[in-house]
């Protein structure tokens, strides 16, 4: 078969290259000489071709052209510098119709009388897309019959994404900066334009809402904000800080890529790291700027005071400039020119952003203020940023890590640790650091824990405020991948699965690319051969090459024969490499969390007291981001920033009675504080300890042990040393009937169908129970992972396939419970409790509305590297009594990383007839916590959750009877946990371990303008800074006031079933979080596994679609509407048995 020949229309030669190509140097024919650029006929343009092309190119809508260019950069652009003869000569290289148009447009712009209208420039669109029209109309041959290429010929030969450059400029005698006429702002894709809709939506909130409420001698707190002013620059001018998107030009790739995914032969869009390379050659080294102060991320933005370039002639926004600038090519390519446009976006509105941040101005409603704080926020880390000298450490979204680590915040985790001996570790770290670590020098490290600090600048009630917390993170070490892999899992054996899935992604260099001009190309793992390099074969022109010959052919390097075998390619495409000469990139910080080994260390040394939180922050973090000194870069841009933390009064609530089986327990009764009491306490005086006593019909404590070390052994020790010899008694003084145990042992699987059997059979022998006592392997038995399955496999089983509540315990903690640890016995207890029925206690004196249901909902996604078909998990808790202490629940699949909840109408319709079956009646109020929501989804959670909780109600408004019924009134809370807002003692108490006292309450200074919110800090806090709850009321239709509002959220935050202290968040969004976890785990088969639909992905919305439909119905992980679980005729949608449908069986 003859290869096809490619065609150039504009040179109109053959073979060499198309028409798309930077290659060829020729003008256009003028157009009453071109050939459609698509089939190459002549009897019409490429507007009017009926040939399909796929993929399809761009049409230039400046000069009409198909696929050479993109239209913010067409060489054919007029210029009014232009004289006639050069604009005649540009104008006539269009084709005809759009020829004909500008010329009926310049008659028309002409024309005696001739007025420019208000609206300008879509004006003389409209006449141009009409001249246009009229062309095409009034020419059946737009263009003259000329003879076809030869019968050979079979069309141009296009590679999507190629570009040409503006004129003869592949090589241009000098790299000048061009103002860009008739620019068009890139189209926003629909996936980014609903989020911009969304952030549109975040203005538009509950309104601001704070307590007139005022504490006697209050004393004050500090908070980690330091307040920004707005000055004069240092000259005396008014302020002028401008904006600048960078658009960064395509590049040829640097080496040759055949099939790899996501990448064309000629050019593709540049990584992060090309990225700042090549915007750093461009402001460094080709066009540095004319402005004295500026400062750039290096990504997408410029700040400068004043024009960046006195070649920037325009102050309209949106003012376009071409800034081409050369790349080093590939050996024998030569430089490439580059063609970036950096693109004017307006000054720093501070009129706005003070009016917004104003506590006595109404919000403008078209102001929004996200691109005023990005300006500011690119200001803050000026010194981060910059390049000359380079700042010196790592990135990880708005956190910076310094190299230079303070004294004791930063510790390098060994290899091959055991839990035990990482409890141990732990103990030494925090009895002399220096000593650990002088005794840990010389051991393999395979992780480092390194302090950093998050900054953000955001906007607060009365002032604009530069936010600063430390943050801790873990990084890998940069050593070979292969180092690092025998550090993690010593011995020859094969790599465990979960080691290699938390490498995948991970950047690596290549030692053999050191002497190319690929030396530094960081690439990402892809995954792993199963067998190592002397092993795996792969194609190399036909025949089967081993990896390791290859590499030895082709480097002049030694290789180890048992290295591991990487692919950095694609999974269609492999590319293998050797893991002994693939060197880990620095400041890679893990994705992943850690095994239970090494979590004792780092939470160790992430823990801090408010104390040292503060002097952390003051003694690293103020000098990277110019607080301290005299001489700060704040000042040249016309800003001032408070170098001390903020001050404000604090505000208490006052402390959450409860009420348990025989009487109430107050507040000042409890230890440690206000938020924690021992159920031991409790029961002592009292003789029976919960509100209500479960009831699991049945006088016989049943227990399973799975993978007992010594099955007889075992079962006689549960059995009569630990149950009957002291748990019945402590379960007695409970309240609870329990007079007997029966115990059967079963063996340990990682297979969910194999334990589900053996679970079977040992429920069968206990007599069918409706609750179990399940005793899980022993730590030395299992790996970590290993163990985390079977925990997975046995709430799977118990939940959606037996229908049996189930209590999991280690044997060591049955162990120190049978000590006697009566705190540990008195929380098994709790759980016990609620699992059978029982409620633990109740809050005194509620004060949320009367007829209220309470809601709590999340989401959660599959980790990044899993399949990106797996489905995402959704679930709502709700209550459906003035108790509010038992949340029945509700759950869905949903596709892939949907952000907001896709099925919330048909949960929240579920509960609502749940609540309507118990009371005859619906709720008045519906007060709704949402939890797992960042600040940008606010608008989000508006606009696609709110309708379907209205709609809900509307559908039970709708049945039988439901004219009789009131539409109820719905509160929406947004629940944030992920912020960095800290709150300290402004002096420093005799316990410097001391955090606030619970009931907390920052509501005024800090707080976000204009909406109703406020922070919470409503538990104890032994160790470390105490982190607020953020409660932001997205809708308020009940009319809650501040005060009101944040005592009833306080008084929810005490009525957790499984805890003995208030929560850190209300109840209903922890429990809703908590089911989301145990969604999680019916799922750990699908999410521990990649890949989860066969069929291929040509519609990547239907197969996300179709990945819920046929996981849903899988009775392995969902299992939705098995015939045993058929309710009414209806097929359920709920994964568990609807034995559990009345029952917390999720905590």
């Amino acid at each position: 078969m003859a290869t096809p020949e490619i065609f150039c229309t504009k040179c109109r030669t053959t073979n060499n290259h198309d028409t798309a190509s930077t290659k060829c140097k020729s003008p256009w024919p003028f157009y009453e000489d071109q050939w459609c650029d698509r089939c190459s006929e002549s009897t019409h343009e490429t507007a009017k071709c009926k040939k399909k092309l796929e993929p399809k190119e761009p049409i230039c809508k400046t000069c009409g052209h198909e696929g050479a260019h993109r239209t913010n950069i067409c060489g054919l652009k007029l210029n009014t510098a232009y004289d006639n003869a050069e604009r005649n000569e540009r104008l006539r290289q269009w084709t005809k119709s759009r020829y004909l148009a500008q010329i009926e447009l310049d008659n028309n712009a002409a024309a005696p009388n001739n007025r420019a209208s208000a609206s300008g420039t879509s004006d003389n669109q409209s006449i141009s897309k009409r001249a246009e029209k009229r062309a095409a109309a009034a020419n059946t041959s737009i263009l003259p019959n000329r003879s076809a290429p030869g019968a050979s010929f079979a069309g141009p030969s296009r590679s999507a994404g190629s570009t040409s450059i503006p004129g003869n400029a592949d090589k241009p005698d000098k790299l000048t900066i061009t103002q860009v006429l008739g620019y068009e702002k890139p189209t926003l894709t629909p996936e980014k334009q609903v989020k911009e809709d969304w952030a549109k939506d975040n203005l538009a909130l509950a309104k601001f809402s704070t307590s007139s409420k005022k504490e006697k001698n209050a004393s004050q707190i500090q908070a980690n904000f330091f307040p920004i002013k707005f000055n004069k620059l240092p000259t005396g001018q008014d302020l002028d800080v401008r904006k600048y998107r960078i658009e960064l030009g395509p590049i040829k790739n640097n080496e040759n890529i055949t099939s790899r995914e996501k990448a064309t032969p000629d050019e593709t869009p540049p990584s992060r790291e090309t990225k700042r390379v090549l915007i750093e050659q461009l402001l460094h080294t080709h066009h540095r700027p004319s402005a004295e102060i500026w400062t750039s991320d290096y990504l997408s933005h410029i700040v400068s005071v004043g024009n960046l370039y006195n070649d920037f002639t325009s102050t309209d926004i949106g003012a376009a400039y071409s800034v081409p600038h050369s790349r080093t090519g590939r050996p024998g390519d030569g430089d490439q020119i580059v063609w970036t446009m950096l693109v004017y976006e307006g000054q720093l509105n501070k009129a706005g952003l003070e009016k917004y941040v104003d506590p006595s101005d109404d919000r403008e409603p078209n102001y929004y203020p996200e691109e005023d704080l990005r300006i500011l926020n690119l200001i803050s880390w000026k010194n981060i940023n910059v390049r000359e000298p380079k700042w010196r450490g790592g990135l990880v979204g708005n956190t910076f890590f310094p190299e230079t680590q303070v004294k004791g915040s930063s510790l390098e985790l060994p290899y091959s640790l055991t839990p035990a001996a990482g409890a141990k570790q732990l103990k030494d770290w925090k009895s002399d650091p220096e000593k650990f670590i002088q005794a840990n020098a010389q051991k393999p490290k395979v992780y480092l824990v390194k302090t950093g600090f998050f900054t953000s600048v955001r906007p607060g009630n009365g002032s604009v405020l530069l936010n600063v917390n430390a943050s801790t993170s873990v990084f890998y070490p940069e050593i070979t991948l292969q180092d690092w892999m025998r550090r993690r899992c010593p011995g020859k054996g094969a790599f465990p699965r979960h080691v290699l899935k938390e490498l995948l992604t991970l950047k690596v260099t290549f030692e053999g690319d050191n002497k190319t001009h690929r030396a530094g190309k960081k690439r990402g793992i892809v995954g792993f051969s199963d067998k190592n390099v002397s092993e795996t074969v792969f194609d190399l022109h036909g025949q089967q090459t081993k990896v390791l010959k290859h590499m030895q052919n082709t480097y002049k390097l030694k290789f180890d024969k048992d290295a591991a075998c990487v692919n950095l390619g694609s999974r269609a495409d492999p590319r293998w490499y050797p893991a002994d000469k693939l060197h880990i990139v620095e400041w890679q910080h893990v994705r992943r969390q850690l095994d239970d080994a090494y979590k004792p260390l780092m939470l160790g040394i992430a823990t801090r007291t408010p104390e040292k939180n503060k002097a952390l922050i003051k003694q690293n973090a103020l000098q990277h981001i110019g607080l301290t000194g005299e001489a700060s870069f704040w000042k040249l841009f016309g800003l001032e920033v408070a170098k001390d933390f903020v001050a404000l009064d604090n505000r208490c609530l006052k402390p959450v009675d409860l009420i348990f089986g025989n009487g109430r327990l107050g507040g000042k009764t409890r230890e440690s504080g206000n938020a924690t009491w021992n159920m031991f306490d409790v029961v002592k005086p009292r003789g029976s300890g919960f509100y209500t006593i479960g009831n699991n019909g049945n006088p016989t404590l049943h227990m399973i042990i799975v993978s007992p070390r010594d099955g007889k052994k075992d079962k006689e020790w549960l059995k009569t040393n630990f149950a009957e010899g002291l748990f019945l008694g402590v379960l007695k003084n409970y309240g609870f009937s329990f007079k007997d145990t029966l115990v059967e042992t079963v063996p340990g699987s990682t297979v969910r169908a194999k334990l589900g059997a053996s679970l079977n059979a040992a429920h069968t022998a206990l007599g069918l129970p409706n609750f179990v006592l399940v005793q899980l392997p022993w730590a030395d038995r299992v790996d970590s992972p290993s163990k985390n399955r079977i925990y997975s496999h046995i709430k799977w089983w118990g939940d959606c396939d037996r229908g049996v509540a189930t209590v999991c315990v280690t044997p060591e903690k049955l162990g120190k419970a049978a000590g006697p640890d009566l705190k540990l016995m008195g929380n098994l207890c709790l759980k016990i409790n609620f699992k059978t029925g029982g409620t633990n206690h109740l809050v005194n004196g509620l004060s949320i509305m009367s007829d209220t249901m309470v809601l709590g909902a999340d989401v959660t996604h599959p980790a990044g590297d899993v399949d990106d078909t797996c489905p995402s998990m959704a679930g709502i808790v709700a209550t459906y009594n003035d108790h509010h202490a038992h949340y029945l629940a509700s759950a869905r699949l949903q596709p892939n990383r949907t952000e907001f909840i896709a099925n919330l109408n048909d949960m929240v319709f579920e509960r609502l007839l749940k609540y309507q079956s118990k009371q005859k009646k619906l709720p008045k109020h519906l007060l709704f916590y949402r939890d797992g929501v960042s600040e940008s989804q606010y608008g989000m959670v508006r606009k696609e959750e709110l309708p379907q909780i209205e709609g809900a109600c509307r559908r039970v408004l709708a049945m039988p009877g439901g004219n009789k019924l009131t539409m109820p009134l719905i509160t929406l809370v947004v629940v944030g946990k992920r912020h960095h807002a800290r709150f300290y003692p402004k002096v420093e108490p005799e316990d410097k371990n001391k955090n606030l006292p619970s009931g907390t309450v920052v509501d005024k200074a800090l707080v976000a303008p204009k909406q109703f919110n406020f922070y919470l800090q409503s538990h104890d806090s032994p160790l470390g800074t105490a982190r607020s709850a953020h409660y932001v009321v997205i809708e308020n239709q009940s009319n809650y006031k501040a005060e009101q509002l944040q005592h009833v959220t306080n008084e929810l935050c005490f009525m957790g079933s499984r805890a003995t202290h208030g929560l850190s968040v209300c109840v209903p969004a922890r429990y809703a979080d908590i089911l989301c976890d145990r969604l999680r785990e019916y799922m750990k088969p699908v999410l521990d596994n990649d890949g989860v639909v066969d069929s291929p992905p040509t519609d990547v919305d239907n197969y996300k679609q179709r990945a819920v439909q046929v996981l849903a119905k899988d009775s392995r992980v969902w299992g939705e509407g098995r015939k045993s679980r058929t309710v009414s005729g209806e097929g359920r949608k709920n994964p568990w048995h609807p034995n559990l449908d009345e029952v917390m069986f999720y905590l």
